[in-house]
């Protein structure tokens, strides 16, 4: 696989890791037990598309594509317009992805890292504040 190519399903990859309703949409499996399959399954879809249509794929395409794909497979209509930003974020993507160029991957791959240590430091808080618990406060 060209590496080009790499960068670009990455970077979709994160993109759509980081939308805030598909990551809801797969943590509380609006799309059944299968979400988290769904979630990746998009990006394959949508890698494809771009596959098909590269540069001639425009915004308002790919918008109609998420919104399909959010009520068809995770029961959510969507109306927060959240689907506009990420289609123009996928396109910027591409196109940087294209050229050779990672700026928007790099700053995918930040925000990512950031996200993980911020779970990673409070799985520990947490982890560090249960050993005071006492056994009667604790659930069965």
């Amino acid at each position: 696989m060209h590496p080009n190519k790499a960068n670009f399903i990455e970077g979709l990859s994160l993109l759509l890791s980081a939308w805030p309703v598909l990551r809801t949409a797969v943590r509380e499996e609006w799309g059944g037990h299968e979400s988290a399959e769904k979630a990746e399954w998009l990006v394959r879809a949508l890698t494809e598309h771009f596959d098909e249509r590269g540069h001639k794929l425009e915004q308002e395409e790919l918008e109609d594509i998420l919104l399909d794909v959010m009520a068809r497979e995770f029961n959510v209509l969507l109306e927060d317009q959240s689907e506009r930003t990420l289609a123009d974020q996928m396109i910027v993507l591409f196109r940087q992805s294209v050229k050779g160029q990672v700026e928007l991957l790099n700053k995918l791959r930040a925000a990512s890292n950031i996200s993980l240590s911020n779970y990673s430091q409070n799985i520990e808080k947490i982890e560090d504040s249960s050993g005071d618990d006492d056994p009667d406060d604790i659930i069965e």
